[in-house]
């Protein structure tokens, strides 16, 4: 206790001197400037202090308020005042956004949909069923990666579905969440923004469909999204780290000391009265009405298309404009159908399920309070135009062969310090992408597809390696994993996968050399690295 309370101390008084230091050296606006930076280094600092994610959100947004405040009058009470009103405007803005409010509905109900599957033995009934498969920490975690990449229609359902299912499984063989967490993270994102249909998919498809029309390019934007697929080093060679770790059952860095004192349990997965089917029905039925929801809302039900068509899906993907109302709308009638089934099938009282809906709003009301914070600090970085400082800390002569990789490290840098992949998205497609063009000599072909999946690749990795990431916060809530041990326990392995992205990836890719080379040479070098690591253990050594 007293170690948190000098902690606090520590991340109040980084506070203060933030708010000192406006009021002396900020003698004009913080808009596009360094002082942009301050707030989410802030929230990054403190939480890694204190270890307090609403404390260091809430100081992040106050000082970001301040600095917005103070630059336009540059007088200390009003601009604290100001702050607070501003601070204000900020939790509004997050608050008034229909997307975000479906999304904070989503994760409502698919946590209470699991609390649900839960009591009614659905989901015990399923762990058991997938004993037959399971007979070590190996296959455990073999299978909780297998679920996350076959639960490729969203990042947001996937980490939600496979973290709240695959608890019990890796309890009971002594796997630490924080390696759950990493394996739930590391297989969200990287299937859901290179699979063929996905909610990511037809993000992803709308920006370059506008870089398309800018620039007067025969393609449309899903033809841009299949050319990048090619140079997405990092999503392909985070997914071959997964299973290589797996394979070698070898973990280092902050991650081998969790995976040294895991969480354990007495609990023995047995053969229960509950049905599996109190578990798979809502489920899957979640993802059928997830596709035909998408499928019609892209007008698949034009008699051109066909449901067994891959041209059809990217036509329907790309048009499809409700991937998140969709989400809120399926996991709303999908937590109708656990209750029902639930209810129909063990014969509970209505009493245990009042007692249920209880539980999955406490469950529920942290991880709503974080993302809100989360997403007022977006807000804050947005107004003070912290991405585009650093879009334009590239400068305007940079050479050609360095362009993609310094825009994988500014796009991993900004969605990092944002914790947003898709605003980062959203602020460097449309601001690199000219100085792709430019540098190609003004025609699209091979340079501007590798600069653009670099953007794609890198706004991925520092999501990864973010704590203010909305997919990080929720990858720890599934898996009830501590948020800043996840970060800690993910961190080093983010960041290797991103050098070998960039060394064994791009900059071979910027050279002109085939890219066909790139991706056996970078698990082979992963296959090494664990092989090094652990034979250099066996002998007796304490590698990293």
């Amino acid at each position: 206790m007293e170690d948190q309370r000098k902690k606090s101390r520590k991340g109040y008084f980084l506070v203060f001197l933030s708010f000192l230091a406006g009021c002396f050296f900020l003698k004009a606006s913080g808009v596009s400037t360094a002082w942009s930076l301050l707030p989410p280094a802030i929230a990054i600092f403190i939480s890694f202090i204190t270890g307090s994610l609403h404390v260091s959100l809430l100081s992040a947004i106050l000082v970001g308020s301040f600095i917005s405040s103070y630059g336009r009058s540059q007088e200390v009470l009003p601009s604290l005042l100001g702050a607070g009103v501003q601070s204000g405007q900020y939790f509004y803005s997050a608050l008034a956004d229909t997307t975000n409010l479906q999304i904070l509905g989503f994760v409502f109900f698919i946590l209470s949909m699991v609390h649900v599957m839960t009591m009614s033995g659905g989901l015990h009934a399923m762990v058991f069923k997938l004993q037959r498969w399971i007979v070590g920490p190996r296959s455990a975690q073999f299978v909780t990666a297998l679920l996350g990449c076959f639960i490729f229609i969203d990042d947001y359902a996937n980490t939600m579905i496979v973290g709240s299912a695959m608890k019990k499984v890796t309890d009971r063989y002594n796997i630490s969440r924080e390696k759950l967490a990493f394996l739930v993270d590391a297989t969200s994102a990287p299937i859901a923004g290179i699979a063929l249909v996905s909610t990511w998919i037809g993000y992803e498809v709308g920006l370059f469909s506008e870089m398309a029309k800018k620039f007067d390019w025969t393609l449309d934007g899903y033809a841009i999204f299949l050319n990048a697929i090619e140079f997405r080093f990092y999503c392909f060679f985070m997914l071959a780290f997964v299973f290589v770790n797996i394979l070698f059952g070898f973990d280092f860095g902050p991650m081998k000391s969790f995976e040294k004192s895991p969480v354990k349990t007495e609990e023995e997965v047995e053969e229960v009265k509950g049905h599996v089917l109190n578990a798979l029905l809502p489920l899957i039925s979640l993802l059928i009405l997830v596709f035909a929801a998408l499928w019609w809302d892209g007008g698949g039900w034009s008699p051109e298309n066909s449901p067994f068509s891959l041209k059809s899906w990217r036509k329907v993907l790309t048009a499809s404009q409700n991937g998140i109302s969709i989400l809120f709308v399926s996991s709303m009638v999908c937590y109708l159908m656990a209750v029902i089934s639930g209810f129909v099938s063990t014969h509970l009282k209505w009493r245990e399920y009042k007692e249920t809906v209880v539980a999955g709003i406490k469950s529920a009301w942290i991880p709503i309070v974080i993302l809100v914070l989360a997403w007022s600090l977006k807000e804050v970085c947005d107004d003070l135009k912290a991405g585009e400082y650093i879009v334009s800390l590239l400068g305007e002569t940079i050479p050609k062969t360095y362009l993609p990789i310094l825009v994988f490290i500014v796009s991993a840098l900004t969605a990092f310090s944002t914790g947003t992949s898709w605003g980062t998205m959203a602020i460097l497609i449309p601001t690199v992408t000219p100085l792709a063009v430019e540098l190609a000599g003004g025609e699209y072909g091979i340079f501007v597809s590798l600069s653009l999946a670099a953007i794609l690749d890198g706004a991925i990795m520092g999501d990864h390696c973010s704590p203010i990431s909305d997919t990080t916060i929720m990858s720890s809530i599934s898996t009830d994993c501590n948020l800043l041990n996840h970060v800690k326990t993910q961190l080093p392995y983010s960041l290797i996968v991103g050098v070998l992205a960039l060394c064994v990836g791009y900059w071979p890719a910027t050279m002109g050399f085939s890219i066909g080379i790139s991706f056996p040479v970078a698990l082979f070098l992963i296959v090494l690295l664990f092989f090094g690591l652990k034979s250099f253990k066996k002998r007796g050594g304490s590698p990293l």
